[in-house]
């Protein structure tokens, strides 16, 4: 007596039989010894494309931080241009974005002078 499927299923794949071809192609590799080098490319690959994907991160952040700073320059710049009439940021609002400007500025022009001092021979 056969067992027969229920309507809108489709029959078990049958059972894969015979050698697999990933096992024959390591145990061919390590008989050639070169299981090892593959392994080390592979994970060599791996690490290169994890310090690609940091690099492109880290240029995404910098250049985003790079841009912001700019818009900051500019709007600080149109507020103290511009006549009081045109003026849309409140004197928090402006105290705000001049402190961080001013402190981040002194922030790196300090780390500049370290690192320089730090890399004398």
């Amino acid at each position: 007596m056969e067992r027969a499927d229920p309507p809108g299923i489709s029959p078990e794949p049958p059972l894969r039989t015979g050698p697999d071809p990933n096992a024959t192609t390591e145990q061919e590799e390590i008989s050639k010894q070169t299981l090892d080098q593959k392994t080390q490319v592979a994970e060599h690959t791996r690490k290169e494309r994890m310090r690609q994907c940091f690099g492109w991160g880290t240029i995404a952040v910098l250049c985003t931080a790079f841009m912001l700073i700019i818009v900051a320059i500019i709007v600080v710049g149109l507020h103290y241009l511009t006549p009081s009439s045109w003026h849309w940021l409140e004197d928090s609002s402006l105290d705000a974005i001049t402190t961080t400007l001013f402190s981040g500025s002194l922030f790196v022009f300090f780390g500049l002078y370290v690192r320089d001092k730090l890399l004398v021979n």
